[in-house]
């Protein structure tokens, strides 16, 4: 595998993390209720693994003499001032997504260790925030 892919997924990474939506409504305002508590302290933890995540690639990156890159921005103004409990399915939607592309990043990087683990720890941390959205969602469609 050359250093070129090896880059360009771990760019890929960074990109996804410093991208998302949920990254991008913590520098927003959505709509809160009570009921949506839950909901944002998950975000809050999600954001926040993201972020240290995006340290530990782009220290890798610049490790092997790359340029980090966070990644063209996505026009998510859309999603601005609507509330977080409308937005749930959206956000677990997007984390579907954003799951895919890890796995596929991780396939590029299988004979890097060192790249392969964080992409690793990406997808467990994907796949957990994931499993804690869709409680919530399931939680209020129960009470619904």
């Amino acid at each position: 595998m050359s250093s070129a892919t090896v880059l360009r997924s771990l760019n890929r990474l960074l990109a996804l993390h410093c991208q998302s939506v949920p990254m991008y409504l913590s520098y927003t305002t959505p709509w809160i209720t009570k009921a949506d508590e839950k909901v944002r302290a998950v975000l809050r933890h999600l954001v926040a693994d993201q972020k240290t995540h995006s340290e530990q690639i782009a220290r890798l990156i610049l490790d092997l003499g790359g340029s980090p890159n966070r990644g063209q921005g996505r026009d998510l103004t859309p999603l601005n001032d609507l509330a977080l409990g409308f937005l749930l399915q959206r956000i677990i939607e997007c984390q579907e997504q954003d799951i895919g592309t890890i796995e596929e990043c991780l396939n590029d990087l299988t004979e890097h260790a060192e790249a392969s683990a964080l992409a690793q720890e990406a997808l467990g941390m994907a796949k957990g925030h994931l499993e804690s959205l869709e409680e919530l969602a399931q939680a209020a469609t129960s009470a619904t």
